[in-house]
């Protein structure tokens, strides 16, 4: 594998693959790496080098089923984060949408559900745009724009969104909204996911 043969010439069949722990990218061996990984409750996520997720763990994260090894997440476009909580995980794609999968509940996937039952494929949230990163918790998600505003959905409780309101008031109808008065945020986190909830949310601004 090399510029002038490109990595997938037949003609030379020494050159058609790369050595261990390197993949071929533009007719050149490059190490495989991941950009990012989170760690949830129950499963891990790792975004990989050619913007792809990988999970392992409970079925929630995988997809349906147990993963013992890495599993590819179909239904995914070339991603830019993903992040994984109590029993769902979501990731941010390069065109600015923000796909979820795993449990419903409490309306973490935005979706509009509020469902136990696992949603093996990633689905959109609506009405999100322009996403550049996610998180996750319990049940509870965010997303941050690429201009510094604040996407939430799921379980509000104890007035973790930071909206004056509490527990459902986001919550059931897993419909995601804007916070009324976030702007210019860099970054945007929720609690810990190895807990029952949140609890709290923190943004931070220049």
């Amino acid at each position: 594998c090399n510029a002038k043969t490109g990595c997938q010439n037949a003609a030379v069949p020494d050159e058609t693959t790369c050595d261990v722990g390197k993949v071929c990218a533009s007719g050149k061996c490059i190490k495989r790496f991941a950009k990012q990984l989170s760690v949830g409750y129950t499963g891990t996520c790792a975004l990989r080098h050619d913007a792809t997720v990988w999970c392992w763990g409970f079925d929630y994260t995988c997809g349906g089923g147990w993963c013992w090894s890495p599993h590819a997440i179909g239904g995914l476009p070339d991603t830019v984060h993903v992040d994984v909580g109590g029993s769902h995980a979501c990731a941010a794609g390069k065109d600015g949408l923000v796909r979820c999968w795993g449990t419903a509940e409490k309306g973490a996937l935005g979706n509009f559900t509020c469902s136990l039952t696992n949603n093996a494929t990633p689905q959109v949230v609506p009405g999100v745009t322009g996403a550049v990163s996610v998180d996750t918790a319990s049940s509870e998600s965010t997303a941050l724009t690429s201009d510094g505003k604040l996407w939430q959905w799921g379980y509000n409780i104890s007035g973790s969104f930071g909206i004056g309101t509490c527990h459902y008031d986001l919550g059931c109808s897993g419909k995601a909204a804007l916070h009324p008065t976030i702007a210019g945020a860099v970054k945007a986190t929720l609690g810990s996911p190895y807990v029952n909830t949140s609890m709290f949310s923190l943004v931070l601004t220049p």
